[in-house]
């Protein structure tokens, strides 16, 4: 090549994509600026926050922003880059810089670091953001699930055409026991009032011999008002338990079936009970519970606390006197706290089991197949009590099981305490444990539930059974 040839060579201008200009032009200065420049017109950019060392290795420019169309790549985002969104350009830049909270990319492209995706493996649920849904609550059951099979309500002795004409041939003898009981009650509490009247109290505590000789009379009104009712002859097993029970000073506690119980149990051996207060102002029985320093106490929900018979202060303090007090008679509670139709155990309360003393479980049963003593729902308690008195034969056995002691854990924990006792007597009486109460009891009387005159079917009100 002469020297023209070198001035032409020199002259040429280079072609883009030449290797010589690969050798002699320099590398384009980072586009980082530019791109700022154009976001703020451009649509909204996930921009790679990790930086790296060279421009060869970032991610081509979008089409957008040179007009080229490269050939698309998979998106690498990490945890720094979620949420960001450079849609304010510099500005947004600096404030992800000074620790303004941005809005976070909601793309399901790039899934949060941390966040439980498609139930990956090794992904910890605790740490999703995502809402956890609330527990259920508990089904409360309407009044037609609370109704059906409820120990509350005896659909099982109803009034057949045989058990109807049988209660209108006795008639007479349902008259005279009904004449027989009402002078019984008249004169019993005549003679008590003498008797309380002349006979000196004294004694510690007032349990003197004033109220031994009223406690023996009242015992002996119980046995004649029990032969006059049908109860001819009351089956009683395990008596020899009561000593034990006396001199542990242990509270009797029984399951409670029908308004006969008290009258059972105070034939057996002098007790004093717990009840409600209403109790005490019930004609002729409260004079005869009172005469026996029965403790009435205050129903939750009731209007107990205007009843001037009404254990003032605690109740569980007033019955651990009770029961510390040697010369005061035996104390009878019924933990159900209510009765039932059904032979069965309902739930607990803890009144008898705060004290940490022994008791002794006594168990009532009324066998029987025409007529259910038990009282629970019914339609007309004069009824259920003229259909016991028209029986002309009712059946009952008592049993005394042995003195229950706690254990030293029972005692710290009544309702461990109760759940025991409950259990060692649905064993001996072998009945269900039915996990309902007077709670349940009061929302079906409240709801008007109860069963035709005949007791053979149940009635809800329509109005209510919604």
């Amino acid at each position: 090549m002469g020297i023209k040839g070198v001035f032409k060579a020199i002259a040429r201008p280079l072609r883009p994509g030449s290797k010589s200009q690969g050798r002699e032009q320099q590398a384009p200065p980072p586009r980082r600026v530019e791109v700022q420049r154009v976001l703020s017109i451009s649509r909204p950019l996930d921009i790679d926050t990790s930086s790296t060392s060279s421009d060869e290795e970032r991610e081509p420019l979008p089409a957008e922003l040179e007009g080229l169309h490269p050939p698309e790549a998979p998106e690498t985002t990490s945890q720094a880059d979620v949420g960001l969104r450079p849609t304010a350009g510099r500005r947004e830049a600096s404030q992800t810089a000074a620790g303004t909270p941005q809005k976070r990319d909601k793309s399901p492209s790039t899934p949060r670091a941390g966040r439980h995706v498609g139930g990956a493996a090794g992904s910890d649920p605790a740490a999703s953001p995502l809402p956890l849904s609330a527990p259920n609550p508990p089904h409360v059951p309407d009044l037609e699930e609370l109704a059906a099979g409820s120990p509350f309500i005896d659909t099982d002795s109803p009034i057949t055409p045989q058990e109807a004409a049988k209660l209108i041939l006795m008639f007479p003898v349902v008259l005279l026991r009904t004449l027989l009981l009402l002078v019984t009650v008249v004169t019993g509490y005549i003679v008590m009032a003498a008797l309380m009247a002349l006979l000196p109290g004294g004694g510690k505590g007032g349990h003197g011999v004033r109220h031994a000789v009223v406690q023996s009379w009242i015992q002996v009104l119980c046995h004649v008002a029990l032969f006059l009712s049908g109860f001819f002859n009351v089956k009683v097993t395990g008596r020899q338990h009561l000593k034990q029970a006396k001199a542990s000073r242990a509270i009797v506690i029984f399951n409670h079936l029908s308004y006969v119980d008290p009258v059972l149990l105070v034939s057996l051996i002098p007790l004093s009970g717990v009840a409600k207060a209403g109790v005490a102002n019930l004609p002729f029985i409260g004079a005869f519970a009172r005469a026996m320093q029965w403790l009435f106490v205050e129903r939750r929900g009731s209007s107990d606390h205007a009843n001037a018979h009404t254990v003032k202060g605690d109740a569980v303090e007033a019955i651990q006197a009770r029961v510390a007090d040697e010369c005061a008679p035996m104390l009878v509670m019924a933990p159900e706290a209510t009765t039932k139709a059904a032979q069965c155990l309902l739930k607990f309360r803890r009144g008898a089991f705060a004290s940490g003393h022994p008791v002794c479980p006594i168990l009532l049963a009324y066998p029987h197949r025409a007529f259910n003593p038990a009282w629970g729902i019914v339609p007309s308690t004069p009824l259920h009590v003229y259909r016991l008195l028209a029986q002309p034969l009712n059946r009952a056995t008592i049993q005394v099981l042995p003195t229950y002691f706690p254990s030293q854990k029972e005692r710290a924990d009544p309702a461990a305490y109760a759940a025991g006792v409950r259990q060692a007597m649905a064993a001996a009486l072998r009945a269900p444990l039915v996990e309902q109460g007077i709670t349940e009891e009061r929302r079906l009387v409240k709801g008007g539930v109860t069963t035709n005159l005949a007791g053979s079917r149940v009635i809800i009100p329509k109005s209510k059974a919604a």
